[in-house]
């Protein structure tokens, strides 16, 4: 039998199989198609931090394997990234049932995530991604945001820069991990060496003075999220960590196509 890579493997190499669940950032947030999953499964791979929330997972599950230990000072993440994945697939290709359980949505910044998914798969394996409740959505519930109304646009803040993204100022624009910029290691203690690219990049688009939010979501029952509103200038002075994302609302009116609109309206009219 071959696997999607072309080469060759046998039925029992395919018995493994994985399930990347995302387990929100509060507790309340696993939903119940990830619970089902993370009480199945033989063995659940944990990237979670919250102390409660692990403790939630070790009562739950059979068998617990933490894979944030991995992460160490100084260290380069996507080395730790490379050792998650590595850790995953092991599990798998003994014939576990798999589930590999990160905070948040393991589709959003969770490079480990899509690539124990693509490992996965390219050997023969059956693998599927459960959604879970992202620090996005908590910003959007949190801050009010109606996407529908002039859209967003959703970056990691080293990548905005360094492929000098072209963006609309007149569109919502969320920026993720500015405590890390231009940092590819793990740091703790965030020294926020790279804000000032940043602050740089913005002040050009939108001037010194555009009011832009810090938001850090709530990860424990009855603590209140970080919502920190300054300007673009007093950016660089702000205290960051590794779980900052920078908020940054429109500036200017959005270019409206009048005779598009009649146009598309025109379509849907039932001739009388």
């Amino acid at each position: 039998m071959e696997n999607r890579n072309g080469s060759t493997c046998n039925q029992s190499d395919r018995l493994g199989q994985l399930w990347v669940v995302g387990t929100g950032i509060k507790l309340g947030q696993v939903t119940l198609e990830t619970m089902g999953v993370l009480e199945s499964a033989d063995i659940v791979l944990t990237v979670v931090g919250c102390p409660i929330m692990m403790s939630f997972i070790v009562n739950n599950c059979k068998a617990i394997e933490d894979l944030v230990p991995l992460y160490e000072e100084g260290k380069d993440r996507l080395e730790t990234y490379r050792e998650m994945t590595e850790r995953v697939m092991t599990h798998i290709r003994d014939g576990k049932q798999t589930c590999f359980a990160v905070y948040g949505h393991p589709g959003v910044l969770s490079l480990a995530s899509h690539e124990a998914i693509s490992l996965a798969r390219a050997e023969g394996y059956q693998a599927e991604m459960l959604p879970g409740v992202s620090a996005e959505a908590c910003l959007v519930a949190e801050l009010g945001i109606d996407i529908g109304h002039r859209g967003m646009q959703s970056y990691e803040a080293t990548s905005f820069l360094v492929w000098n993204k072209q963006w609309d100022r007149s569109t919502p624009l969320i920026l993720w991990q500015i405590g890390v910029i231009g940092d590819p290691h793990y740091r703790p203690k965030l020294k926020n060496l790279g804000i000032g690219y940043l602050v740089e990049s913005l002040t050009k688009t939108y001037g010194a003075k555009h009011e832009v939010t810090i938001y850090e979501a709530a990860t424990l029952p009855f603590h209140t999220s970080r919502i920190e509103r300054m300007a673009v200038s007093e950016l660089g002075r702000a205290t960051l960590t590794l779980a900052s994302t920078l908020f940054v609302p429109p500036s200017g009116p959005q270019n409206w196509d009048e005779q598009l609109y009649k146009d598309m309206v025109s379509v849907h009219q039932v001739p009388r």
